[in-house]
């Protein structure tokens, strides 16, 4: 798996990638640019992918859109992690 970020949720390591494709129209808000992100979840241990059907509307899936959307908004931590070193 290419360069990403390992994150630890509830003891268990994922590293998460983030690809994406840019320019898009955001459904329904015309002053918003879009960007449509592509997220790779793989749990280190087990050294497997996680599929989408396994993680949809789960914590698990919660905390990493979380994690994104801080780390774009420069935080690149959790909003309850206050043990990670800003970058």
């Amino acid at each position: 798996m290419k360069p990403g970020e390992i994150i630890k949720i509830n003891g268990v390591e994922y590293k998460i990638r983030v690809g994406y494709s840019f320019e898009e129209k955001v459904s329904r808000r015309n002053e918003f640019l879009g960007i449509k992100l592509g997220i790779t979840v793989l749990d280190v241990k087990q050294n497997k992918v996680l599929m989408w059907e396994e993680i949809k509307k789960t914590y698990l899936s919660e905390k990493i859109c979380d994690y994104v959307q801080n780390t774009i908004n420069g935080q690149k931590t959790f909003y309850w992690d206050w043990n990670k070193e800003e970058l």
